[in-house]
Protein backbone atom coordinates (compact mmCIF):
# COMPACT_ATOMS: atom_id res chain seq x y z
CA UNK A 1 0.00 0.00 0.00
CA UNK A 2 1.37 3.42 -0.96
CA UNK A 3 1.82 6.22 1.56
CA UNK A 4 -0.93 8.13 -0.24
CA UNK A 5 -3.38 5.25 0.13
CA UNK A 6 -2.39 4.74 3.80
CA UNK A 7 -3.18 8.34 4.68
CA UNK A 8 -6.51 8.04 2.83
CA UNK A 9 -7.51 4.95 4.85
CA UNK A 10 -6.48 6.53 8.15
CA UNK A 11 -8.44 9.66 7.31
CA UNK A 12 -11.57 7.69 6.50
CA UNK A 13 -11.32 5.73 9.76
CA UNK A 14 -10.90 8.93 11.82
CA UNK A 15 -13.83 10.51 10.02
CA UNK A 16 -16.07 7.50 10.64
CA UNK A 17 -15.04 7.13 14.32
CA UNK A 18 -14.35 10.56 15.85
CA UNK A 19 -11.90 10.49 18.75
CA UNK A 20 -13.71 10.55 22.09
CA UNK A 21 -17.16 9.90 20.65
CA UNK A 22 -17.73 7.04 23.10
CA UNK A 23 -16.29 8.82 26.13
CA UNK A 24 -18.09 10.57 28.94
CA UNK A 25 -21.70 10.62 30.07
CA UNK A 26 -24.52 9.86 27.62
CA UNK A 27 -25.78 12.97 25.85
CA UNK A 28 -28.97 14.31 27.41
CA UNK A 29 -28.59 12.19 30.55
CA UNK A 30 -30.23 14.81 32.78
CA UNK A 31 -32.99 15.84 30.34
CA UNK A 32 -35.82 13.68 31.76
CA UNK A 33 -34.95 14.77 35.31
CA UNK A 34 -34.88 18.39 34.12
CA UNK A 35 -38.34 18.06 32.63
CA UNK A 36 -39.85 16.69 35.83
CA UNK A 37 -38.15 19.24 38.07
CA UNK A 38 -39.56 22.02 35.90
CA UNK A 39 -43.00 20.44 36.10
CA UNK A 40 -43.24 19.65 39.82
CA UNK A 41 -40.90 22.08 41.66
CA UNK A 42 -41.77 25.76 42.01
CA UNK A 43 -39.43 28.74 42.22
CA UNK A 44 -39.38 28.56 46.04
CA UNK A 45 -38.18 24.95 45.92
CA UNK A 46 -41.39 23.36 47.19
CA UNK A 47 -42.48 20.15 45.52
CA UNK A 48 -45.81 18.76 44.35
CA UNK A 49 -45.12 15.19 45.44
CA UNK A 50 -48.78 14.20 45.21
CA UNK A 51 -48.92 14.85 41.48
CA UNK A 52 -45.36 13.70 40.84
CA UNK A 53 -46.20 10.29 42.29
CA UNK A 54 -48.69 9.77 39.46
CA UNK A 55 -46.19 10.78 36.76
CA UNK A 56 -42.77 9.50 37.77
CA UNK A 57 -41.62 7.80 34.57
CA UNK A 58 -39.12 10.56 33.81
CA UNK A 59 -37.53 10.36 37.26
CA UNK A 60 -37.26 6.59 37.11
CA UNK A 61 -35.88 6.79 33.56
CA UNK A 62 -33.12 9.16 34.68
CA UNK A 63 -32.08 6.94 37.59
CA UNK A 64 -32.15 3.87 35.34
CA UNK A 65 -29.93 5.64 32.79
CA UNK A 66 -27.52 6.76 35.53
CA UNK A 67 -27.31 3.13 36.62
CA UNK A 68 -26.09 2.18 33.15
CA UNK A 69 -23.18 4.64 33.20
CA UNK A 70 -20.06 2.47 33.22
CA UNK A 71 -16.95 2.93 35.38
CA UNK A 72 -15.01 3.71 32.18
CA UNK A 73 -17.45 6.42 31.13
CA UNK A 74 -17.29 7.91 34.62
CA UNK A 75 -13.48 7.84 34.70
CA UNK A 76 -13.40 9.82 31.45
CA UNK A 77 -15.28 12.84 32.79
CA UNK A 78 -13.98 15.87 34.67
CA UNK A 79 -14.42 16.67 38.35
CA UNK A 80 -16.97 19.30 37.34
CA UNK A 81 -19.07 16.70 35.50
CA UNK A 82 -18.73 14.27 38.39
CA UNK A 83 -20.08 16.88 40.79
CA UNK A 84 -23.14 17.49 38.61
CA UNK A 85 -23.64 13.74 38.12
CA UNK A 86 -23.72 12.92 41.83
CA UNK A 87 -25.64 16.02 42.95
CA UNK A 88 -28.39 15.23 40.46
CA UNK A 89 -28.46 11.56 41.45
CA UNK A 90 -28.63 12.47 45.15
CA UNK A 91 -31.55 14.81 44.59
CA UNK A 92 -33.37 12.40 42.28
CA UNK A 93 -32.83 9.45 44.62
CA UNK A 94 -34.13 11.49 47.56
CA UNK A 95 -37.26 12.36 45.58
CA UNK A 96 -37.65 8.67 44.71
CA UNK A 97 -37.66 7.81 48.43
CA UNK A 98 -40.43 10.33 49.07
CA UNK A 99 -42.52 9.12 46.13
CA UNK A 100 -42.01 5.48 47.10
CA UNK A 101 -43.38 6.14 50.60
CA UNK A 102 -45.79 9.03 49.96
CA UNK A 103 -47.91 10.06 51.78
CA UNK A 104 -45.56 10.00 54.74
CA UNK A 105 -46.81 9.21 58.21
CA UNK A 106 -45.44 8.37 61.62
CA UNK A 107 -43.63 5.03 61.65
CA UNK A 108 -42.35 4.92 65.22
CA UNK A 109 -41.55 6.87 68.34
CA UNK A 110 -39.33 9.82 67.38
CA UNK A 111 -39.23 13.58 67.71
CA UNK A 112 -39.57 14.33 64.00
CA UNK A 113 -42.71 15.64 62.24
CA UNK A 114 -45.16 13.06 60.93
CA UNK A 115 -44.76 14.47 57.43
CA UNK A 116 -40.98 14.04 57.26
CA UNK A 117 -38.32 12.07 55.43
CA UNK A 118 -37.13 11.06 58.89
CA UNK A 119 -40.15 8.76 59.12
CA UNK A 120 -38.64 6.54 56.38
CA UNK A 121 -36.60 3.98 58.27
CA UNK A 122 -33.03 3.73 56.97
CA UNK A 123 -33.64 6.28 54.23
CA UNK A 124 -29.98 7.31 53.96
CA UNK A 125 -28.32 3.92 54.39
CA UNK A 126 -30.68 1.03 53.67
CA UNK A 127 -31.82 1.87 50.13
CA UNK A 128 -29.31 1.64 47.27
CA UNK A 129 -29.13 2.26 43.53
CA UNK A 130 -26.51 1.44 40.86
CA UNK A 131 -24.57 4.33 39.34
CA UNK A 132 -21.23 4.40 37.50
CA UNK A 133 -20.47 0.81 38.47
CA UNK A 134 -21.21 1.37 42.17
CA UNK A 135 -24.12 0.41 44.38
CA UNK A 136 -24.67 3.50 46.49
CA UNK A 137 -26.89 4.84 49.25
CA UNK A 138 -27.70 8.50 49.86
CA UNK A 139 -25.13 8.48 52.65
CA UNK A 140 -22.51 7.05 50.28
CA UNK A 141 -23.14 9.79 47.73
CA UNK A 142 -22.97 12.60 50.27
CA UNK A 143 -20.22 11.43 52.59
CA UNK A 144 -17.98 9.11 50.58
CA UNK A 145 -18.20 10.74 47.17
CA UNK A 146 -19.19 14.43 47.31
CA UNK A 147 -17.51 15.18 50.65
CA UNK A 148 -14.83 12.49 50.58
CA UNK A 149 -13.63 12.04 47.01
CA UNK A 150 -14.61 15.35 45.43
CA UNK A 151 -14.15 17.49 48.56
CA UNK A 152 -16.52 20.28 47.55
CA UNK A 153 -18.05 22.13 50.54
CA UNK A 154 -20.58 24.00 48.42
CA UNK A 155 -22.48 20.77 47.76
CA UNK A 156 -24.15 21.40 51.13
CA UNK A 157 -26.23 24.09 49.39
CA UNK A 158 -27.10 21.91 46.39
CA UNK A 159 -28.12 18.51 47.74
CA UNK A 160 -31.65 18.50 49.08
CA UNK A 161 -33.01 16.28 51.87
CA UNK A 162 -36.69 17.00 51.13
CA UNK A 163 -37.10 19.18 54.23
CA UNK A 164 -37.97 22.82 54.84
CA UNK A 165 -34.61 23.68 56.41
CA UNK A 166 -32.63 22.11 53.58
CA UNK A 167 -31.28 24.24 50.76
CA UNK A 168 -34.07 24.67 48.26
CA UNK A 169 -34.47 22.16 45.47
CA UNK A 170 -33.96 23.87 42.11
CA UNK A 171 -36.47 23.39 39.30
CA UNK A 172 -33.65 22.37 36.97
CA UNK A 173 -30.76 19.95 37.23
CA UNK A 174 -27.17 20.94 37.95
CA UNK A 175 -24.98 21.29 34.88
CA UNK A 176 -21.44 20.03 34.48
CA UNK A 177 -18.39 21.75 33.06
CA UNK A 178 -17.62 25.30 34.15
CA UNK A 179 -21.32 25.90 34.85
CA UNK A 180 -21.29 23.71 37.98
CA UNK A 181 -19.29 26.29 39.93
CA UNK A 182 -21.61 29.10 38.83
CA UNK A 183 -24.60 27.03 39.98
CA UNK A 184 -22.95 26.15 43.31
CA UNK A 185 -21.95 29.75 43.95
CA UNK A 186 -25.51 30.89 43.29
CA UNK A 187 -26.89 28.17 45.57
CA UNK A 188 -24.48 29.17 48.35
CA UNK A 189 -25.32 32.88 48.00
CA UNK A 190 -29.06 32.20 48.07
CA UNK A 191 -28.79 29.94 51.10
CA UNK A 192 -26.62 32.29 53.16
CA UNK A 193 -28.93 35.25 52.47
CA UNK A 194 -32.13 33.36 53.21
CA UNK A 195 -33.43 34.91 56.44
CA UNK A 196 -35.33 31.75 57.25
CA UNK A 197 -32.12 29.74 57.33
CA UNK A 198 -29.62 32.27 58.72
CA UNK A 199 -30.45 35.25 60.94
CA UNK A 200 -28.44 38.31 61.95
CA UNK A 201 -29.73 40.26 64.96
CA UNK A 202 -27.85 43.55 65.24
CA UNK A 203 -29.74 44.60 68.39
CA UNK A 204 -28.60 41.56 70.33
CA UNK A 205 -25.22 41.14 68.59
CA UNK A 206 -26.38 37.64 67.81
CA UNK A 207 -26.06 35.52 64.68
CA UNK A 208 -27.97 32.26 64.32
CA UNK A 209 -27.12 30.06 61.36
CA UNK A 210 -28.25 26.81 59.83
CA UNK A 211 -27.44 23.65 61.72
CA UNK A 212 -25.81 22.44 58.49
CA UNK A 213 -22.79 24.50 59.57
CA UNK A 214 -22.71 22.75 62.92
CA UNK A 215 -22.88 19.30 61.33
CA UNK A 216 -20.53 19.92 58.39
CA UNK A 217 -18.50 22.98 59.38
CA UNK A 218 -15.24 21.05 59.21
CA UNK A 219 -15.72 20.73 55.44
CA UNK A 220 -15.11 24.48 55.11
CA UNK A 221 -11.78 24.55 56.91
CA UNK A 222 -9.54 23.72 53.96
CA UNK A 223 -10.91 26.47 51.71
CA UNK A 224 -11.95 29.14 54.22
CA UNK A 225 -9.47 28.90 57.10
CA UNK A 226 -7.30 31.76 55.87
CA UNK A 227 -8.25 34.20 58.64
CA UNK A 228 -8.17 32.86 62.20
CA UNK A 229 -10.74 34.72 64.28
CA UNK A 230 -10.09 35.63 67.90
CA UNK A 231 -12.09 33.50 70.30
CA UNK A 232 -13.17 31.05 67.59
CA UNK A 233 -11.93 27.55 66.91
CA UNK A 234 -10.85 26.50 63.42
CA UNK A 235 -14.29 25.23 62.44
CA UNK A 236 -16.14 28.39 63.53
CA UNK A 237 -13.49 30.61 61.93
CA UNK A 238 -13.86 28.83 58.60
CA UNK A 239 -17.66 28.99 58.70
CA UNK A 240 -17.65 32.71 59.56
CA UNK A 241 -15.07 33.42 56.85
CA UNK A 242 -17.36 31.62 54.42
CA UNK A 243 -20.41 33.58 55.57
CA UNK A 244 -18.52 36.88 55.30
CA UNK A 245 -17.77 36.11 51.65
CA UNK A 246 -21.40 35.50 50.69
CA UNK A 247 -23.54 37.55 53.09
CA UNK A 248 -25.00 40.76 51.63
CA UNK A 249 -27.93 41.63 53.88
CA UNK A 250 -28.48 44.03 56.77
CA UNK A 251 -26.05 43.22 59.54
CA UNK A 252 -23.06 42.59 57.29
CA UNK A 253 -20.95 44.90 59.45
CA UNK A 254 -21.75 42.81 62.52
CA UNK A 255 -20.76 39.64 60.70
CA UNK A 256 -17.47 41.22 59.59
CA UNK A 257 -16.73 42.51 63.10
CA UNK A 258 -16.56 39.07 64.76
CA UNK A 259 -18.17 40.80 67.74
CA UNK A 260 -21.24 38.59 68.14
CA UNK A 261 -22.46 35.42 69.77
CA UNK A 262 -23.05 32.48 67.44
CA UNK A 263 -25.85 29.96 67.62
CA UNK A 264 -27.58 27.40 65.43
CA UNK A 265 -31.24 27.44 64.41
CA UNK A 266 -33.53 24.46 64.98
CA UNK A 267 -33.77 22.26 61.90
CA UNK A 268 -37.24 21.85 60.42
CA UNK A 269 -37.56 18.33 58.99
CA UNK A 270 -41.10 18.91 57.71
CA UNK A 271 -41.49 17.80 54.10
CA UNK A 272 -40.82 20.55 51.55
CA UNK A 273 -44.08 20.03 49.71
CA UNK A 274 -46.52 22.46 48.19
Amino acid sequence: MSIKHLFLVVGLVMFACPVGSANGLPQGLFSTFDNQLEKYVDSAGTVNYRQWKTDRAGLDSFLKAAGKVTPQEYSDISKEDRLAFWINIYNAFTIKQILDHYPLGRTGLNLYPDNSIRQIDGVWDKFRIPAAGRNVSLSDIENKILRGELKEPLIHFAINCASRSCPKLLNHSYRGGHMIYKDLETAAFDFVNDKGRNKVDTKRNRIEISRIFEWFGDDFKERFSGKALQGRNAKESAVINFLQKYFRGDGRELLLSNNFSLGYLPYDWTLNEQ
